[in-house]
């Protein structure tokens, strides 16, 4: 049965009802849905609002009806490598990289009330839209970089769509940690831009000390009952050190036959591609000073031995 047609109207084309707060992250999202619609306009001249929603019901209950292909969630914290996971995935005629899309609180309300074959199409309404192919797309699983939000456990996920894969992305703690506090300057001037003033307010000590806290916080959560899923853990250090052998233990979780892909192969079109992010965090770690080395030590030693990580500052 498909989804109400106004449903998915309201949501490719008014912000206010599923993104109405006045913050960063809303207008982030809002922006999404716009430019997700935009590219599917441009690629169908001619076409309406109102035929794209239609075209995306059809498509969606074409996809609950025939079993489509499991949404893949690669979960980790920003700073972590998902981009680089992600864009070796969508070199698979069967993926397509959405970059980080999340879900609306109102639709996940929603959801809850529904049945679940309805809820199911909500969830994949969210994620198919960013496929961007309202043809062919119908066949493609969307790869989602999400970030984990206390919104949205990942255990509702699964409980609403049981086909969803998801991928446990963790790399050194210190190491995101710093990553974000000096490699990000565009994010600390971009939050800035739409009202969180206090991040370029922050000297470079404060700041290093608030992304040591949210990466450790990140984690706990990570640990908790609500996010227990059946997931697959991949370090970023053993993606960079050993890629093949990475990606050979992510399609087996998949569920992908692996005699079909040559991995090498697969490796060369991700290195030719320029119309992707490509942050392989390969660059040496920034120099930090003395308190610098004691606001991480403190914050994160009891994180980086909880998952096996050596201190190295």
């Amino acid at each position: 049965m498909p989804l109400e047609l106004d449903l998915i109207l309201e949501y490719i084309s008014e912000d206010s009802t599923f993104w109405p707060d006045d913050n960063y992250f809303s207008k982030r999202n809002a922006l999404k849905i716009r430019t997700a619609l935009g590219e599917i306009l441009g690629s169908n001249p001619g076409i309406t609002i109102r035929d794209v929603a239609y075209r995306i019901n059809q498509c969606l209950d074409w996809r609950c009806e025939h079993g489509r292909a499991p949404t893949v969630y690669i979960v980790s914290k920003g700073g972590s490598g998902c981009h680089f996971l992600g864009g070796m995935l969508a070199m698979l005629d069967t993926h397509q990289c959405i970059d980080e899309v999340y879900f609306p609180g109102e639709l996940l309300r929603l959801a809850s009330e529904s049945g679940p074959a309805e809820a199911n199409m909500m969830i994949d309404l969210v994620n198919f839209l960013h496929i961007g192919d309202i043809g062919q797309g119908a066949r493609k699983s969307a790869v989602n970089l999400m970030h984990l939000r206390a919104d949205t456990p990942l255990s509702t996920i699964e409980k609403i769509d049981s086909s969803s894969r998801f991928i446990l992305l963790v790399r050194n703690p210190i190491s995101i940690a710093i990553s974000r506090a000096f490699r990000k300057d565009e994010y600390r001037r971009n939050t800035a831009g739409f009202g969180s003033k206090e991040y370029t307010e922050l000297d470079d000590d404060e700041y290093l000390t608030l992304q040591c806290e949210t990466v450790q916080q990140y984690f706990q959560s990570v640990l908790n009952p609500v996010n227990e899923v059946d997931s697959i853990t991949v370090r970023y250090e053993d993606l960079v050190e050993d890629t093949t052998a990475a990606l050979e233990s992510v399609f087996r979780h998949l569920g992908i036959d692996q005699e079909q892909i040559d991995i090498g192969d697969l490796l060369n079109r991700y290195r030719q591609q320029n119309n992707m992010s490509k942050n392989h965090n390969k660059e040496p770690h920034p120099v930090i000073t003395a308190r610098q080395g004691r606001i991480v030590h403190d914050t994160l030693s009891e994180t980086c031995i909880q998952l096996g990580y050596q201190m190295s500052w």
